[in-house]
């Protein structure tokens, strides 16, 4: 069902905003609220144009739509979002198909993996920073160990040079 679902939707972008949810944020809008709850938007001031996906995305995602069930166009389109800097933009694309299809278990696993990949990079810039310390202790550690020998390599050569007395 979710599979023909998101093939009809792929007729016109899989871009609509289901009726209920804040069209910035996606999150279920409170009744007879003028602005969103989880975001802050005034819904009479929302312009559709700030979340509308780059081009190629859009286009992709029509793609991605089409063939929902491929589990190869999701990870193509995954891979580009991420290097793009556009995982913000398919997330909220996952998460209107959710909106549109509650229980689409692809949509769920699209959204866990954008947020799993957006995760990674602080999770390895976290792991980075840990080496580069050690690192720089390492390093400062060297220099140390190069000083005290370079020191006493001239204490060492004073003597020797010495007048006995």
């Amino acid at each position: 069902r979710a599979i023909d679902a998101a093939a009809a939707a792929a007729g016109s972008g899989g871009l609509a905003v289901p009726d209920g949810v804040c069209p910035k944020c996606v999150t279920p809008k409170r009744p007879g609220a003028g602005d969103c709850a989880a975001c802050g938007l005034e819904f009479s001031r929302f312009d559709p144009a700030t979340v509308a996906p780059a081009p190629w995305l859009a286009e992709s995602w029509a793609g991605v739509l089409a063939a929902w069930g491929d589990p190869g166009g999701h990870e193509k389109l995954l891979g580009r979002a991420q290097q793009e800097g556009e995982l913000p933009a398919l997330a909220r694309l996952y998460r209107l198909r959710l909106a549109a299809e509650p229980n689409d278990a692809i949509a769920r696993r699209g959204c866990d993996e954008v947020v799993r990949r957006a995760l990674l990079p602080s999770a390895l810039a976290s792991e980075t920073q840990g080496k580069s310390t050690g690192e720089v202790l390492r390093m400062a550690a060297m220099g140390l160990f190069f000083v005290i020998t370079l020191v006493a390599l001239v204490w060492m050569a004073r003597l020797l040079l010495s007048e006995p007395f």
